[in-house]
């Protein structure tokens, strides 16, 4: 700042140090970088107008969620595990929808089977099965669940099961023994079009999140975009019942523990620039 020559009196250093610390203070509240909790949250700049003014009436929340093992399960291989005219009776309905949309979407049934591996005497009991029914049986499992019981579950993406693991399904009333099926979920956020847009995201894109919770922060890329189109019927209930779907990640269990996403504050959206570095595009509090 000054060499010996130019070194002003002490007293005066002190006022030009005290002057030179004022001067970044106030520049690091006007960039939004000023540490909150101890975590420092970049500020999100959008060009040609405010992130506010950009989100108009979408909803903009972010959604951090585990998804623990389940099943969907074929319409045939229902009546294979559970008997000629079972149903799946809901219990609880997936992301927060009302039940009209759910039972069509996605709910969690009071029905159960058991997974088993390669390993003598390993098995998971309790495996829940999700409705409704789908066109390919798939088994979703974290990676803990799947050494544990001895089975090698590629990452993939829901729906995406050709050449995947193997395993045994029982149920109440049969067993099932498929050459595949059994996959490790790959980490991903559902969002609309509309939010896409307002992201400049695409589906099938690969972000990253970084997750703020005490002690065990964490920042987990690969995580890709899966964008949801709601038929008017149901976005009319929506509407009607005053519900706005935020954007929603998905982590297996594994990922959720690691990072005690459930005591999370902060959450923020990134994607990566064509020079390697991530930047942050969006950022949400948690609404836990």
């Amino acid at each position: 700042m000054w060499n010996k020559k130019q070194s002003p009196d002490p007293l005066r250093r002190v006022e030009i140090l005290q002057n030179h610390l004022k001067a970044a203070e106030s520049t690091a509240r006007v960039s939004g970088r000023v540490a909150k909790q101890g975590h420092a949250i970049p500020q999100i700049r959008l060009s040609g107008s405010s992130a506010t003014d950009r989100w108009g009436e979408i909803e903009k929340r972010i959604d951090v969620n585990i998804s623990a093992r389940h099943v969907h399960l074929t319409k045939t291989h229902l009546k294979h595990l559970f008997g000629e005219g079972h149903k799946l009776t809901p219990v609880a309905f997936l992301a927060g929808l009302p039940k009209e949309i759910a039972v069509e979407a996605g709910f969690a049934s009071s029905d159960k089977v058991t997974i088993v591996g390669s390993k003598m005497g390993r098995q998971l009991a309790g495996v829940r099965i999700l409705g409704p029914c789908r066109k390919h049986t798939q088994i979703e499992l974290a990676y803990t669940d799947a050494i544990q019981i001895g089975i090698d579950a590629p990452v993939r993406i829901s729906g995406d099961t050709k050449g995947s693991a193997p395993c045994i399904m029982i149920g109440p009333k049969g067993v099932l023994e498929l050459k595949e099926g059994v996959i490790r979920a790959w980490r991903h956020i559902h969002m609309s079009p509309e939010q896409a847009a307002i992201l400049n995201v695409e589906s099938g894109e690969l972000l990253a999140v970084r997750i703020v919770s005490p002690k065990c922060s964490v920042v987990l890329e690969d995580l890709m975009v899966r964008l949801v189109q709601l038929i008017p019927k149901h976005k009319n209930i929506l509407k009607e019942k005053g519900i706005k779907l935020g954007l929603e990640v998905h982590l297996d269990t594994d990922e959720g523990n690691s990072c005690m996403v459930k005591d999370a504050t902060h959450f923020e959206l990134m994607k990566q620039n064509p020079t390697g570095a991530w930047t942050v595009i969006h950022a949400s509090p948690s609404q836990k």
